[in-house]
């Protein structure tokens, strides 16, 4: 009975290693792991190899998945349906055996299913989904190794399966859809709830998406707009115009606008102001370097 059990507890265990590394694999950063394979990283570099191509290592576990629920079904049925029909004959329960043992399969491959579902998928599941690159690591030998022995069988199967999406009309080659622009804004609302993404950084993020939507005028002057002060204007003549247009930032320019030369901030020619009263005036020397896009 102890030996039994032991062999359904390693089925479940096996179940439940295959489906933690499908969702460790599934949610790992693919990224990251290109970076560590490129610095040496040999399970890295294991992982890296695997994730090149998904459906193989997809249909591994898949295999192993299936395997390990039906042998664990199978196994329990016929190891433990005879000896539940004798406790029920000694509880006195006076139904044939015939007519017992299909409901004790019943009723034992319910119980399996409870404990499959929730130790063998579930609990692991989830377990991978948060520490997806530790069970990736733990996981990437052994699945390797798997995904070798089972490479005939999985060809097979990639056949197979391409056969029945030709047949339903659809195209086995064709490409995952491209994430949309809703649905990075919906993962950026969920890593700010989870606080992986801070609330400036989900403004910087959406506001990536508004300026696409904005047309030029909407964020720049246009030329014959721009208010722009020449480096022969006296100080006098600055302080007259910054008066009147009241920005904060003027372009200065030499000869024409076409030849800008720098940026007067109006906060550092009051600083000026301040503290120089009764020198010349030199613009160049207050205003700041331009930058060009």
């Amino acid at each position: 009975m102890l030996i039994q059990l032991l062999i359904l507890v390693l089925l479940i265990a096996l179940n439940a290693f295959f489906a933690a590394s499908e969702i460790a694999l599934i949610s790992i950063n693919e990224n990251k792991i290109k970076v560590l394979a490129e610095k040496g990283d040999s399970k890295a570099q294991l992982l890296a190899n695997l994730l090149e191509e998904p459906s193989r290592f997809l249909a591994t576990i898949q295999i192993g998945i299936t395997l390990a629920g039906f042998l664990a079904s199978a196994f329990a049925s016929e190891a433990f349906a005879g000896r539940l029909v004798e406790i029920l004959h000694v509880m006195g329960v006076t139904v044939s055996a015939g007519v017992l043992k299909p409901i004790a399969v019943v009723v034992i491959t319910l119980i399996l299913s409870y404990f499959t579902l929730v130790l063998g998928e579930l609990v692991p599941k989830r377990m991978a989904m948060q520490r997806s690159e530790q069970i990736a690591r733990f996981s990437v030998r052994a699945l390797t190794i798997l995904s070798f022995i089972a490479a005939p069988f999985v060809k097979f199967l990639t056949v197979s399966t391409n056969f029945f999406i030709k047949v339903l009309g659809g195209d086995p080659n064709a490409d995952e859809e491209n994430i949309t622009e809703e649905e990075i804004r919906i993962m950026v609302d969920v890593g700010e709830q989870k606080g992986t993404i801070q609330e400036t950084e989900k403004f910087f993020i959406n506001n990536i998406f508004d300026f696409d939507d904005k047309v030029v005028s909407e964020v720049m002057t246009h030329r014959t707009n721009v208010i722009g002060l020449s480096m022969d204007l006296s100080l006098a003549e600055i302080i007259n115009i910054t008066s009147e247009e009241k920005y904060t930032r003027y372009p200065v320019y030499q000869d024409s606008l076409d030849n800008i030369v720098g940026i007067l901030h109006v906060k550092d020619l009051l600083k000026y102001i301040n503290n120089n009263q009764g020198k010349e005036f030199n613009l160049s020397e207050i205003i700041r370097k331009p930058f060009f896009v």
